[in-house]
């Protein structure tokens, strides 16, 4: 998820919650209400967490890529050298 749809996503989630938070100040016993902001809560927490863990894997994928370059250029090298 690039910058922008996160932020769109985190205002967008936050005043969801908000405005079910107030709704269901209204009508504290509607549980219905209450498994809803639950599980709303639960989907940005998930998403939050597969984002993290997409950026760790690219952030790895990323040192491997550079280290692939870096081994691919030295075989290279090995090569003019034995030719």
């Amino acid at each position: 998820m690039n910058t922008l749809h996160s932020y769109i996503f985190l205002n967008s989630t936050k005043y969801a919650l908000d405005t079910l938070t107030k709704w269901y100040e209204k009508k504290p016993k509607n549980k219905e209400l209450q498994n809803l902001i639950k599980s709303i809560q639960y989907m940005v927490e998930h998403t939050n967490m597969v984002e993290l863990e997409r950026q760790l894997y690219k952030d790895h994928l990323d040192l491997l890529s550079k280290e692939h370059l870096k081994l691919k250029q030295e075989n290279q090298e090995l090569w003019k050298t034995k030719n």
